[in-house]
Formats: C-alpha cells, structure tokens, sequence
C-alpha cells in the first residue's frame, strides 16, 4: 500500500520527528526498517521503540504475522493508531477518523483526503 497524491507514490509520510511507513508486504517493511536501523546507526540517533508500533490492513488484517523489530525490540501489532490527531483502524479497508479538530494538521489532512487515492501493489 502507498498514497498516490498528484501522480507521486510515497511509502514514508514525515511530520517533525513523526514516521508513518506504508508497505505493501512484511517483506517490504522489513526491508524499510533495516533502512531506518542503518539511518539511525550512521546518524547516531534512536527511534523510540516504546512508541512504534504495526498494524495489517487489507483481507488478512487479523491473521497472525511474523514479528518486525527496529534496534533488534520487537515492534507490537495493534488495531488502531494515532498518527499525528489521526486515528487509523485496522480492517479489510482503511478507515480514520479525526479527534482533535484544532491541530493545524487536520485541515491539511481534509485537504489532503479530498485529492488523494490509496492503491494496493501488486
């Protein structure tokens, strides 16, 4: 999974010191957090394990799945995050909903939603 916005695909959507990674396969997301390790070792900085998390959308999203790790922790499956006042639920399709109207980012969020296609790879 990616967003397509204005022809662009993107896996990674940055906000300040906020990462949200969007992948199409386990493999997939390993493969960007080893990337996200190696940035973290060669820049000598941590990502908080304590708050990075995983969730499955799509036909599978209840089945069980292999553990991801960054900084060799386990990283833990949920059903709902929040992602900068978002809140997104797992499910066979993606489903958010805002809590905090207030945060500068929500209107950019509605904006952004109004022109914006969620496509599955293949």
């Amino acid at each position: 999974m990616v967003v397509v916005c204005l022809m662009n695909s993107y896996g990674c959507l940055l906000y300040a010191d906020d990462i949200l990674l969007i992948t199409h396969s386990v493999h997939a997301m390993k493969m960007m957090l080893r990337l996200c390790d190696k940035f973290a070792n060669d820049f000598d900085i941590k990502f908080n394990c304590g708050k990075s998390v995983a969730m499955r959308i799509g036909k599978r999203f209840k089945e069980k799945c292999v553990l991801l790790q960054i900084d060799n922790k386990d990283i833990l499956y949920v059903t709902e995050l929040k992602y900068l006042g978002v809140h997104i639920c797992a499910g066979q399709l993606l489903k958010f909903s805002v809590d905090i109207i207030g945060q500068n980012f929500t209107v950019l969020l509605i904006v952004f939603t109004l022109n914006l296609r969620l496509r599955t790879l293949k």
